[in-house]
């Protein structure tokens, strides 16, 4: 090659950037055919105009915007017809066939009128029908008449086209980015004149794997999905893939992932089924955590909906939120001790949200939960301002039992008692202010101790004011929070907890209490 270059034995050097091997075992070669017909992409105006396109458009994810721009920057003219195969004649010269990729990038506008063309003998198919329905070119009675077309089906033709285009969104693999899609922009700036017709959106996602590996025929991973189906259903399928992955990762198909999904669905049915029982009227503060919860994982949900990011939101939905689901029960202990209009209000906003995802099954959820209609005819729920306060007592109180377990685990015995014990009112004051951004000086703080303690206040001082974030709940509130847990904490010690506050404790361990960190001790 480099040879034949050197002495310009040929107008042009075709190769292929690598070994490139036929289905059928035989190496291919690059073909040079006379006379052959090419897509001018290398024309500048064209180029700006796709790019003036991209500009208008969203990309999910957004880091593929730029390689659409490099593909415009670096694509050539391109081969658009061939001489053998199936295919459509080209036009203005029968010995050629068009190329797959030539005319395959405007078929969603064929979408919108195919069941009115069906209605029409092909004879009559022509140019000036489709200049008409796709450009508003022509005048609908004189074609009418011309064509034998009614005029009721031509208007109808037109109408269905105008209200589905432009493209909302495109969704395709990113193998594509460098060749259909990109000639997909430049067929609609160059079709389409009027901006309003050219495509909004493109999503691009990765490949599906399986165990780690690319799916391929000489490895024999390549599963069916008729068998997937027979064997987990289409939701569990569904939710199995879209939480491997989302953008340009490639998600990855692994059979014993569909249990952990499996588990936590049940866990949602045997909640739905159990609900009668819930009786409680009681608005404690974990009930207001659960609203809250729904209403902030909902939101955050919501939005990776529609950044088309599939896997957060099975996430947020089947992990999170399940989670916190899990923890509901453990702090009211059984069903029967639920509220049980908050649960059915929360438990309806969750159905909606994993519609999407599980939409069979959300079905089933659904009407069990009194949906007077279909889930996929409602609408996705109104989701309130969460309130953080319930939802920081609630960290705080897991937190602390994370705590205690690890003190158990180091004192290796059980106790006979456990204080918990609360800072101090002057810790809550300073977190708080510290909190909210005010500016304390460890000079003016040191002057309400004796001198014994200032060592001590000012070792605190600095600790808190290293913090990146300060998370912090009234003293009150935390009270609060572990008088209404007290049976979890000691369910969870299996002993009996005393708790006190800092000032009032007399063991030398009070003093490492801090605000949304109690100290813990153990009586023998």
């Amino acid at each position: 090659v480099e040879l034949l270059k050197s002495i310009e034995a040929l107008d042009y050097i075709w190769e292929t950037t690598g070994l490139v091997i036929c289905r059928c075992g035989t190496r291919c070669h690059v073909k040079i055919l006379e006379n052959q017909w090419f897509l001018k992409f290398s024309d500048e105006e064209w180029k700006r105009k796709v790019k003036e396109c991209i500009s208008m458009m969203k990309f999910y994810p957004e880091e593929i915007r730029q390689q659409f721009i490099n593909t415009v920057d670096w694509l050539e003219n391109k081969a658009c017809a061939r001489k053998t195969g199936l295919g459509t004649r080209l036009p203005w010269d029968k010995e050629w066939i068009v190329e797959t990729l030539s005319d395959s990038t405007i078929y969603m506008s064929f979408y919108t009128i195919y069941h009115y063309l069906k209605q029409i003998p092909i004879e009559k198919v022509n140019d000036e029908l489709f200049d008409f329905v796709f450009l508003g070119k022509g005048n609908l009675k004189e074609i009418s008449k011309k064509y034998g077309i009614k005029e009721k089906l031509l208007k109808k033709m037109r109408e269905e086209f105008e209200y589905f285009y432009p493209v909302d969104l495109r969704t395709s693999g990113k193998d594509l980015v460098q060749n259909h899609l990109t000639f997909y922009l430049f067929h609609h700036v160059a079709i389409w004149e009027d901006k309003k017709y050219w495509p909004k959106a493109i999503a691009v996602n990765g490949f599906v794997n399986v165990g780690g590996e690319k799916m391929s025929k000489s490895k024999g991973n390549v599963i069916p999905l008729s068998r997937l189906l027979e064997e987990f259903g289409s939701d569990l399928t569904r939710i199995n893939i879209i939480s491997s992955a989302e953008n340009l990762s490639d998600a990855d198909w692994r059979g014993e992932n569909f249990k952990t999904f499996l588990e936590r669905i049940n866990f949602i049915f045997d909640v739905v089924n159990s609900l009668k029982k819930a009786r409680s009227r009681k608005l404690r503060n974990v009930d207001k955590f659960l609203t809250s919860k729904i209403n902030k994982v909902g939101r955050e949900a919501l939005e990776a909906y529609e950044n088309l990011r599939f896997r957060t939101a099975a996430q947020l939905l089947f992990f999170e939120f399940l989670n916190d689901l899990d923890w509901y029960f453990k702090r009211v202990g059984k069903i029967e001790n639920g509220n049980g209009k908050i649960l059915k209000n929360v438990l309806r906003k969750f159905v909606l949200l994993i519609s999407p995802l599980i939409p069979h099954l959300a079905e089933e959820l659904w009407e069990k939960l009194g949906g007077k209609k279909f889930v996929f005819q409602e609408k996705l729920p109104t989701l309130e301002k969460f309130d953080e306060k319930p939802i920081l007592s609630e960290i705080f109180l897991q937190s602390l039992i994370e705590d205690i377990r690890q003190v158990k685990k180091l004192a290796g015995e059980k106790p006979k008692e456990v204080d918990i014990i609360v800072a101090a009112s002057w810790k809550f004051d300073l977190v708080e202010k510290i909190s909210r951004g005010k500016k304390v000086e460890l000079k003016d703080l040191l002057k309400k101790f004796e001198d014994e303690e200032k060592e001590y206040v000012a070792k605190f001082y600095k600790k808190i004011i290293l913090q990146k974030e300060v998370k912090v709940i009234s003293r009150k509130d935390e009270m609060r929070i572990l008088e209404e847990a007290r049976d979890i904490l000691e369910k969870e010690v299996g002993a009996k907890v005393i708790i006190t506050v800092e000032e009032r404790s007399g063991v030398e361990k009070a003093k490492q209490a801090e605000p949304f960190k109690p100290a813990i001790y153990f009586s023998f």
